[in-house]
């Protein structure tokens, strides 16, 4: 018997006593997207508690990334954040210079800017000394 019609009637004789077939080789060419199985995916900023306590505390991002769920600043709130800190401003509310904030030395983005933005104290004028969204 000639040598390829050989393999054919081993892979023939396998398959019909059940030896498990082949896989492929893992590349890491694809497929892989760093997730980890069982764990929820979930976006960076949508809720993840209510005024009665969190849902969860850790979850992933669609890249693998470890999701927190954290406190929302001088709220009830909890949205789901790249940091296990504080948020000091609901992603869902627009921010911009002259807004009042709530944690000095924050930042955050000015939504009509772009701009980054700081949480700090007012120096002159009748709100002196009240923290606001700053350049």
């Amino acid at each position: 018997m000639n040598q390829p019609a050989r393999i054919a009637g081993l892979a023939t004789l396998a398959l019909l006593l059940g030896a498990p077939t082949a896989e492929a080789i893992p590349t890491g060419s694809g497929g892989d997207d760093g997730r980890t199985a069982g764990v929820p995916v979930v976006k960076a900023g949508d809720y993840c508690g209510n005024t009665y306590g969190q849902w969860a505390t850790t979850a992933q991002f669609d890249d693998g990334a470890t999701a927190y769920c954290v406190r929302v600043a001088a709220t009830d709130a909890s949205v789901w954040s790249r940091t296990n800190q504080m948020m000091p401003v609901d992603p869902h509310n627009r921010v911009s210079v002259g807004d009042s904030c709530f944690i000095e030395g924050a930042m955050w983005t000015d939504y009509r800017s772009g701009r980054q933005i700081f949480c700090r104290k007012t120096v002159n004028g009748r709100l002196r000394g009240d923290l606001r969204w700053q350049f």
